[in-house]
């Protein structure tokens, strides 16, 4: 009797050190098979980011390699690039100056841009704050910069540069409702130079909102980016001439480049990165990067 017992007993153990280890082999194999994941997942994190990187290298030897009265009709057109190994990504170059600038474009077209995209208290409360900080702004720098020297030729000095309030896009999407933040983001930049808008460059929506235009120099603008023509042609000179408060037409310097991979094997498929370059005039390198984004 006490032999079958011992023999029951040992039954138990054995099959409770097999349960045991069945979990083990299960434990160890589910850690392995996470591990192999997260380092192909991390392979083709690196593999997306190195690809939209190449993206963005070969938008700026599409700048440097076209002649410098064609970059200002950069308006974000798509491109489809191969860039080697079945990978192919959407390239959308755009000059900075398509774009309304928050701490440069002046009141009028921002609070039009605004009203576009909110409510018209939502909007009036956002540029009074955004025109009582630029005044603050603007009578600190007064104080505190000595006035100019006189130039010798007699012209007016040069104005002084636009204080800075905003350092983030950011900051004043937080002032919005959350549904409009996508529209004023794809209107508004930090990095247009001077503020003022280039109309080959800026999207409709921008471009419309320009205080005094018609829609007769939409038509305009149009039938300029179809033909190309040097300088956006006479009727277009004309235009930024009218409206010279808003407009432009000077050669572009800062360009908006925006990356999506489109296809590619070892890749996450629509990953994008976006980044502001200055095209360089002197030094070894062609561009400065201003703000890359993250992919």
């Amino acid at each position: 009797m006490t032999q079958q017992k011992d023999r029951g007993i040992v039954l138990v153990a054995v099959l409770f050190a097999i349960a045991i280890m069945t979990v083990l082999v299960v434990a160890v194999t589910t850690l392995a098979r996470s591990g192999i994941a997260s380092q192909n997942l991390e392979a083709r994190r690196l593999s997306t980011e190195l690809a939209l990187r190449s993206g963005l290298e070969a938008g700026k030897a599409g700048i440097v390699a076209m002649q410098a009265p064609e970059r200002i009709f950069l308006d974000a057109t798509p491109i489809m690039l191969g860039l080697g190994g079945a990978l192919s990504a959407e390239i959308r170059i755009r000059d900075a100056a398509g774009l309304a600038d928050l701490n440069r474009t002046e009141l009028p077209l921002l609070e039009a841009i605004l009203n576009d995209s909110l409510t018209a208290a939502e909007a009036s409360r956002i540029m009074a704050e955004v025109a009582s900080w630029r005044s603050a702004a603007a009578e600190k720098a007064k104080a505190g910069t000595p006035p100019p020297p006189a130039s010798p030729q007699g012209e007016a000095p040069a104005a002084p540069p636009a204080p800075v309030i905003f350092v983030a896009l950011d900051q004043l999407l937080a002032m919005a409702a959350p549904a409009a933040a996508p529209a004023l983001a794809a209107r508004l930049t930090l990095f247009n130079p001077e503020g003022l808008i280039n109309p080959l460059a800026a999207p409709e929506e921008v471009l419309s909102a320009v205080p005094g235009i018609t829609p007769a120099d939409l038509a305009d603008v149009e039938a300029a980016r179809r033909a190309r023509a040097p300088g956006g042609g006479q009727r277009l000179g004309l235009l930024v001439e009218r409206l010279k408060p808003f407009l432009t037409l000077k050669e572009p310097s800062v360009f908006v480049i925006e990356v999506k991979l489109r296809e590619g094997p070892g890749v996450i498929a629509n990953s994008s990165m976006s980044a502001v370059v200055q095209l360089t005039k002197n030094g070894p390198m062609a561009f400065r990067t201003l703000w890359v984004s993250r992919p």
